[in-house]
Formats: structure tokens, C-alpha cells, sequence
């Protein structure tokens, strides 16, 4: 018997076999490498290149640009640019037929990578790009990551819920590219971290594994480590399935991601003795030597706005010469170590400083409704935040009534003040909102910060933060038009701004009548008075309410980690344990959910 054998049978066809119709990129997903191949029939002469990435997937400084030993390329690739690998050259180069020019390790592991890379040369002799070719290799079986595959193995499984935990360090990732920030955590897009993100895990998991695959996956494990990635799992899985109900852990990670930038305007800056203009000098009266004294009295200064536009209002003391003046203080003791110089007030010698008032921003003296330069056309929405320090606490005891102490009052539509019982309090549209909670009340030599604010239209009110926490709310409007039973003097944003006493209606914003401000004097130190607008209209938008940057409290003792429940620098059990200890529950304040 015979055997016969075939093997590699070629058909020649007559014509060479077929070459690419233009210079091609090729990228290896394993090693990142990057490199320009001649796979063209004949050599090619260029003038330069642009390999160009809309998501920003790599990284210049890895690259090894054909300048780097040759003098007669430019690199046009910025530093540290992660959107192009770009070359110029002074003539023209040739790129002979089946060579290379090798780029470095300079592409990054993305899951969007075919649609994402654009290459295009420049002919020598010619002004028109050509429009080159891109191909990926390696992977697993040739393939691009999917996305969730934060580790880049080729599977999407529980590693890459470590891995996502491991590199969600950072909130705020606006200076990133979207390829960068994704390899950071950011699985919506947004360039910020958040728990939204943790969201998009879970719900991107389950669509590849079956509904309740992570649930299921994370309870199989019973390590400390998969216990953490569990517990933070099922909390979000819950939110993402029933209802987006935020808790107190979840409203301080919302919180420190930076959701929102920063959007309040400024409009008032009370320094109260840290502007150099104001020449203050600890233990002497306010305003002393300022310069800038039009009502024949020293004034503290507003440092914000510019000059003329009426945009700078100060404040000055009511002048009582049997009582004297407050007076400058040393506030270096402040908690977030930015103290300076600030305002003692002796609430037994009714010392207060005054001002006309911001009250509606629409119709304030800076707006161009009352003669200023500023546009607050249909701007309501306002707000103001201070430190103070009291000294004496009021407390109602059996039998003994004690008087409300008034801290700031921006009219009667919105103040702030420490009432009978010792508890912070809100002035709104006339009506007294009592703080809750052991933050809410007062002890006498201890700071505290202070912000009241109506962030957003009558639907959400106002609200008062004591050191970053929601302690008084309420829905509804400021109070417009006469009070019941008053008159046209008494509408309540004809009252003056007023630190450190109560504040009345004034037919004359410049001359007080004379029992302005004789009750409910504040006995404490007041510090860094800004008071700041909200809300856009035809012509400007001022912004954005904000409490994560806007509240100095919260922006200078907030955690960088959005999971770091407790700020203690690491993610463990024991924001585990606060995270799923709070969910669901949600802080209601007078009827209004604010955390």
C-alpha cells in the first residue's frame, strides 16, 4: 500500500500578494507599545505625523519620540499631554518599505480602543494629510477590554471590584482625560468620583452575569478584605434597583466628590480687620483707622467688588458714647487655622456693626434695579457664612427668662441668632426656626461656623448649617410686602444688615432712628462675614449652591476619598459599617429632607 501526503498547497495567481494602501498604526494592548509600520509596496516619504486619542489614552512622558535622537524632528506632542503622539519633520524622512518607527510604551489600557485612535501623516510634496490605518494586536483572543475590566485580564469578575476599589482615591478628576479618569474609577463619565460610580459597577456587573451576580459573588466571600467590597457592593446595588434615597454616609461622599464646582457668587467680604485697608490693631475700636469713613465714623470694609457701581458696602458701628465700640480681637485659635483679626462684640454695651443690607440680591443697592452695576435681574436666592465664638451663652432656666442673642441679620427675612434656650436659630421671612440636635446648641469660648443659605427657589427654603450639618429648615418664600397688622415700615427687606444685634425696619437705610438695635445684643467674637448670591437670569449666571466647596466648614474639614466615612485616611470596616448602618435613612429637618 502507498501513502501519499499534501501539505501547504500555494496558488499563484499572478499578482504579488496585497500590501496596506497607506502607513498603519500598530498598537499592542500588552505592552502598550506604539508603532508606525511601512507595510506599503514601495517607501514613503513624510513630512510628519498625528496619532491622535479623543479620550486621552497616552502617555508622553513614556514615549519615545523620533526627536529624541534626531535633530531634524520637532516634537509636537505638548508635555505631558495624554490626546496625541505628534511629530514634525524640518525636510522630509523616508520610511522604507516593511520598516518601523518605533514610539515607545506610550498607550494606556482602555476599553475603547479601535474607535478611539486616529492616525494621519503628511505626504513630502503635498499640504494634505493621508489618512493612515490603525490596528490593535495582543489582548486576550485578540480582543479589546471590555469595559469594567479595571485590571485588564481579558475577564470582568470580582478582581476588578478590588481593583475598582483600589484606585477610586481620588474625587475630583477634572485635570484627567476620560481614558485617565476611568482607570481612577470614574465608570460615568463625568470626571468626578461619586457614588454613582459605585452604581455603574454594580449595574454593568449584573448585565454581564445575570441580575444579583455581584450580591451573590460578594457574599461567597467571607474575608475581611470581601467583606468591605460586599457591604459597599449591596448598598449600591439597593440604591441603583429601588430608590435613590440619599443617607448621611451617602450625602458626605456625594458631598466630597465635588458634584458641583463651587457656583455661589460673592457679593460682600467682611474681613472684619484681615483687610490691610482697615489698619486694624487688636484690642482697639472698629474702623479706627480706616480710611474710608463717609458717615463720619470708622468702618470695617468690604473687601469684595471694585470700586464705584456702588459694589463696595461697608460696615460701620452704631455709635453709643456711653458705651463705646466693638472691638478688634485675635482669632488665631480658629479651628480651621485661617483666623486672623475678628470683631469682639459686649452684648451688654449693644454693640453691633451695620450696613444696608444684600436682603433680595434683585433689588439690593449694588443691583442695577437700585442704582449699582450689577445685574441681579430676578436673582432671590442669597445666603451668608461666618465664624463666631460666643461668650456668653443665653439659657432660659426655671423661672428665669433670658433674651435671644442675634449674631447676623441680613433684614428679618434671613438672620441667625442663638435663641433662649441656647440653640442656634434661623430668621426666615420673619419666622424663627429653632436648631435640632447636639450641634445646634452653643457653649460659651467654642467656635463654631455658621451658614445660612436659601440654595434654590421657594420649593427648597432656606436652611441653616452649624459646622457643615443641617440643623434648621424650611420650605416657603421670604416674607414680601407689609407684615400683618404693620405698615409700610415695617417690610422686612427694608431692615438693615446687622452684626451683632437685632435689626428693624428704616425709612432711611443711612440714618438709624434711635432705638436701632437696642435689644438681643450678641456678646462673642463674629469672623469672615461672606455673603454670596445664587441663581442665574438673562444675563449672568451666579452660580450653583454647593456645600461640599461653598460651606467653608465642610470645604476645609471635608475627606479627599468620598468612601473614607470617617476621614481617617484608609477605606475599611469601619466606614463599611457606616455606610450600610445609614442607608436609606434620610435626615428630615421641619419636614424637609436635607440629608
Amino acid at each position: 500500500d502507498w501513502w501519499w501526503g499534501v501539505d501547504n498547497i500555494q496558488v499563484y495567481t499572478g499578482e504579488p500578494a496585497p500590501r496596506d494602501p497607506a502607513l498603519k498604526v500598530i498598537i499592542d494592548r500588552d505592552t502598550g507599545a506604539v508603532s508606525i509600520i511601512n507595510g506599503t509596496s514601495h517607501d514613503v516619504a513624510i513630512r510628519g505625523y498625528e496619532i491622535s486619542s479623543q479620550d486621552g489614552v497616552f502617555d508622553e512622558a513614556s514615549a519615545t519620540f523620533q526627536a529624541d535622537g534626531d535633530a531634524d524632528w520637532v516634537q509636537l506632542t505638548a508635555p505631558g499631554s495624554s490626546l496625541d503622539l505628534s511629530e514634525g519633520h524640518l525636510t522630509s524622512t523616508i520610511v522604507a518599505q516593511g520598516s518601523q518607527l518605533d514610539l515607545g510604551s506610550a498607550w494606556r489600557p482602555y476599553f475603547s480602543d479601535e474607535g478611539d485612535i486616529h492616525f494621519q501623516y503628511v505626504e513630502a510634496g503635498s499640504a494634505e494629510p493621508v489618512l493612515g490605518l490603525v490596528e490593535f494586536v495582543g489582548g486576550v483572543d485578540g480582543r479589546s477590554y471590555a469595559f469594567l475590566d479595571l485590571n485588564f485580564d481579558g475577564v470582568v469578575d470580582l478582581d476588578d471590584w478590588s481593583e475598582f476599589l483600589a484606585i477610586s482615591d481620588t474625587a475630583d478628576l477634572s485635570a484627567l482625560s476620560p481614558a485617565q479618569a476611568y482607570r481612577k474609577g470614574d465608570l460615568d463619565g463625568n470626571l468626578r468620583l461619586g457614588v454613582n460610580d459605585y452604581i455603574v459597577f454594580a449595574r454593568e456587573y449584573d448585565r454581564i452575569h445575570g441580575a444579583g451576580a455581584l450580591e451573590a459573588a460578594l457574599a461567597a466571600v467571607p474575608e475581611p478584605t470581601s467583606a468591605l467590597l460586599g457591604a459597599f457592593g449591596v448598598a449600591c446595588l439597593i440604591g441603583a434597583s429601588r430608590r435613590r434615597v440619599a443617607s448621611a454616609a451617602l450625602l458626605l461622599a456625594a458631598v466630597a466628590s465635588g458634584t458641583v464646582h463651587a457656583g455661589v457668587t460673592v457679593d460682600r467680604m467682611y474681613q472684619l480687620g484681615d483687610d490691610a485697608r482697615e489698619n486694624a490693631v487688636v484690642g482697639q475700636s472698629v474702623g479706627a483707622n480706616s480710611p474710608d469713613a463717609p458717615f463720619g465714623s470708622g468702618e470695617s470694609l468690604d473687601s469684595q467688588g471694585v470700586l464705584g457701581g456702588q459694589q463696595i458696602v461697608n460696615v460701620r458701628p452704631r455709635k453709643l458714647s456711653t458705651f463705646g465700640d466693638p472691638v478688634y480681637v485675635s482669632t488665631a485659635d480658629r479651628p480651621d487655622g485661617a483666623g486672623g483679626i475678628g470683631v469682639l462684640f459686649d452684648g451688654a454695651k449693644r454693640q453691633n456693626l451695620w450696613g444696608q443690607r444684600l436682603g433680595t440680591p434683585a433689588t439690593s443697592i449694588s443691583s442695577t434695579f437700585a442704582g449699582g452695576s450689577i445685574d441681579y435681574t430676578a436673582i432671590l436666592d442669597r445666603g451668608f457664612q461666618f465664624w463666631t465664638k460666643p461668650a456668653v451663652v443665653p439659657q432660659t432656666q426655671s423661672g428665669l427668662a433670658a433674651d435671644d442673642d442675634y449674631l447676623v441679620m441680613d433684614t428679618n427675612n434671613h438672620g441667625a441668632l442663638i435663641n433662649s434656650y441656647g440653640n442656634f436659630t434661623m430668621r426666615y421671612g420673619l419666622v424663627d426656626y429653632e436648631g435640632v440636635g447636639t450641634t445646634a446648641h452653643a457653649v460659651s469660648d467654642q467656635w463654631y461656623h455658621v451658614m445660612v443659605v436659601r440654595p434654590e427657589g421657594v420649593s427648597n427654603g432656606s436652611r441653616m448649617y452649624v459646622n457643615g450639618v443641617v440643623v434648621a429648615a424650611t420650605p416657603g418664600d421670604y416674607l414680601r410686602g407689609i407684615p400683618a397688622g404693620g405698615t409700610p415700615n415695617d417690610i422686612p427687606d427694608l431692615a438693615p444688615l446687622v452684626l451683632g444685634g437685632a435689626t428693624v425696619p428704616l425709612p432711611n437705610p443711612n440714618t438709624p432712628p434711635s432705638n436701632f438695635a437696642f435689644s438681643n445684643n450678641y456678646s462673642g467674637v463674629i469672623d469672615d462675614l461672606e455673603m454670596f448670591v445664587v441663581g442665574f437670569n438673562a444675563t449672568t449666571d451666579y452660580g450653583i449652591f454647593n456645600p461640599a466647596v461653598d460651606n467653608d466648614y465642610i470645604a476645609a474639614f471635608g475627606r479627599s476619598n468620598p468612601m473614607d466615612l470617617n476621614s481617617d485616611g484608609a477605606v475599611d470596616l469601619v466606614d463599611v459599617n457606616a455606610f450600610v448602618s445609614n442607608w436609606a435613612f434620610a435626615k428630615v429637618v421641619n419636614g424637609m429632607v436635607v440629608g
